[in-house]
C-alpha cells in the first residue's frame, strides 16, 4: 500500500501538535480513510527546545530546504508564520510539484493571488482550512457543503483574544487594560497584542472569507477596520442597558450597492446566537439563499484545535494521491471585478452614538435635528441626570455610514457638545 510522506516546516506550538497528531493517530487515520500518512521530516531552527511531543531524531532537520529537495516528500506543511520565509517555502514547494498545507492567514490575505496562481499553474493542492477559526470546519463548509448556495452574508467572531477581553469587560465590568492583562496572563493574548486588538487578525480572516463566500479577491486596504482599544466600560454598560453585548465582528454581506464588509466592534442583540459566544471561542454565521442561516462554533485557536484542521487537509490531499477520494483542495478562483464592492460611506448599519453634552434644555433636540437632516432616524435614547455635562446615548435605525459621519461633524462643532462622540455599529434586531 502506498505511503504518503509529509514534510513539516515549523515546530512551534501548532507544529508540535500537528506532529503529535500525525504520529500518534496514524493508525486511526488509516482505519478511517485507508490512507497511510507518514511524517518523514520535520524542520525547525531550534531542535533542542522541549516539546510536548518529542519526535524521532532521525526525522529532524534544521534546514527546511532538505524537505523541499526530498523527492519522496509529496506534501509540505508550512507553519513558520509571517509573510517572507513562509511565502518562499510555499512557492518553492509548489514549483517542485509538491502539494502544500498552511495555516498562514496573513500570507494568504496579503499574497493570496500569487500563491493561488502558482497552485493552479503547477496543478497542486493547497489546503488552508486552519487559517480561519482554527479547528472549525468553516472554509470547507462554505466551499463544499454550501456549494449550491449563493451566500448572502458571513459574519462572526473570528478572533479569540478580543472576544476574551470583551467577555471580561462585559461579565466582570473590567476596563480594557485589566482585561488585556488577564488575557496575556492566561496565554490568550501576545505581549504585543496589536495584531489582535487592532483588528488585523480578523481582517486577514475576512479577506479569505470574502474570497470563498463571494468569489471576490479583495486587498487588506479595501477592508474597513476598527479594533477594540477604545471600548470603555461605560459603553459596555449602556449596551447592556439597551439589550446588547459588544463583540468584535468580521462581516461581509450583499448589500444594495455591492458587498459591504468590515471589522468593527459591534453591538449584538442579547437574543442573537453570537451574543452568547464567550471567552476565546469563535462563531461564524453564514446565510445562504437555499440553506438559510447556519452557525459554526468552536475553538478558533490553540495547537490542538488548529492541528485538527491541518491534519484534515493533509489527509484529504493524501487520499486523492492514493486514489481514495478525499476533498478537492485545488486553489480557489475568483472574479477581479464582480461582485462589486460597496463604497464604505454607503454601507448601512444601525449605530450606537454616545454624545457628551451640557445639561441644558434643547440639546437633545439639536442632536435629533442634525441627525434628521442627514436622513438618520432615531430608535431609542438614554439621557441621565448628573452634573453640568451628561452622556446622551442614541441608537439609530439603519443608516449609511457616510450620513453618520456628516451628522457627527456638524454636531461635534456645537458648543454644547464636548469631546469626541463614541460610535459603534449594531446588528439589527
Amino acid at each position: 500500500m502506498e505511503e504518503i510522506k509529509v514534510g513539516l516546516i515549523g515546530w512551534g506550538t501548532v507544529g508540535d501538535s500537528v506532529a503529535g497528531l500525525l504520529t500518534r493517530q496514524a493508525e486511526l487515520i488509516f482505519q478511517k480513510t485507508g490512507v497511510r500518512v507518514r511524517l518523514a521530516k520535520l524542520a525547525d531552527v531550534d531542535l533542542e527546545k522541549p516539546r510536548e511531543h518529542p519526535m524521532d531524531p532521525g526525522i529532524l532537520v534544521q534546514d527546511y530546504r532538505e524537505i523541499l529537495t526530498d523527492e519522496s516528500i509529496r506534501i509540505v506543511v508550512e507553519l513558520v508564520g509571517g509573510t517572507t520565509v513562509a511565502r518562499t517555502i510555499l512557492l518553492e514547494a509548489m514549483e517542485k510539484g509538491k502539494h502544500v498545507v498552511t495555516a498562514n492567514k496573513a500570507l494568504l490575505a496579503e499574497k493570496g493571488p500569487e500563491i493561488f496562481e502558482m497552485a493552479r499553474r503547477k496543478e497542486v493542492s493547497i489546503g488552508f482550512e486552519a487559517s480561519v477559526c482554527g479547528g472549525i470546519p468553516l472554509l470547507h463548509s462554505i466551499r463544499r457543503g454550501l456549494v449550491g448556495n449563493r451566500i448572502h452574508s458571513v459574519k462572526g467572531i473570528v478572533n479569540g483574544t478580543t472576544n476574551f477581553i470583551l467577555s471580561k469587560m462585559t461579565q466582570e465590568s473590567w476596563g480594557y487594560e485589566d482585561a488585556l492583562r488577564e488575557a496575556q496572563a492566561r496565554g490568550f493574548a501576545e505581549m504585543e497584542p496589536s495584531l489582535d486588538v487592532e483588528g488585523w487578525d480578523a481582517c486577514h480572516k475576512l479577506v479569505l472569507l470574502v474570497l470563498l463566500a463571494f468569489r471576490r479577491s479583495v486587498s487588506m486596504d479595501s477592508v474597513p477596520r476598527e479594533g477594540i482599544t477604545e471600548i470603555t466600560p461605560q459603553d459596555v454598560s449602556y449596551a447592556a442597558e439597551l439589550g446588547y453585548v459588544v463583540k468584535l465582528l468580521a462581516e461581509a454581506k450583499q448589500g444594495e450597492h455591492g458587498i459591504e464588509m468590515g471589522v468593527f466592534p459591534t453591538l449584538v442583540p442579547n437574543h442573537h446566537p453570537l451574543a452568547a459566544v464567550d471567552g476565546a471561542y469563535n462563531a461564524v454565521e453564514v446565510v445562504g439563499d437555499w440553506v438559510g442561516t447556519t452557525l459554526f462554533y468552536g475553538l478558533g485557536a490553540g495547537g490542538a484545535a488548529t492541528s485538527s484542521a491541518i491534519v484534515s487537509d493533509i489527509v484529504s490531499v493524501a487520499a486523492r494521491l492514493s486514489g481514495k477520494g478525499g476533498d478537492d483542495l485545488s486553489a480557489p478562483t475568483w472574479n477581479e471585478q464582480e461582485p462589486a464592492l460597496c463604497p464604505p460611506n454607503l454601507c448601512t448599519s444601525r449605530f450606537y452614538l454616545r454624545f457628551t453634552g451640557q445639561d441644558k434644555p434643547g440639546v437633545l433636540g439639536l442632536l435629533a435635528t442634525f441627525l434628521g437632516e442627514e436622513g438618520i432616524s432615531i430608535g431609542s435614547v438614554i439621557q441621565k441626570e448628573g452634573g453640568d455635562v451628561v452622556p446622551v446615548v442614541i441608537m439609530t435605525h439603519p443608516a449609511p455610514a457616510g450620513s453618520i459621519l456628516k451628522a457627527l461633524r456638524r454636531i461635534e462643532a456645537l458648543d454644547v457638545v464636548k469631546g469626541k462622540t463614541a460610535v459603534l455599529r449594531a446588528l439589527g434586531d
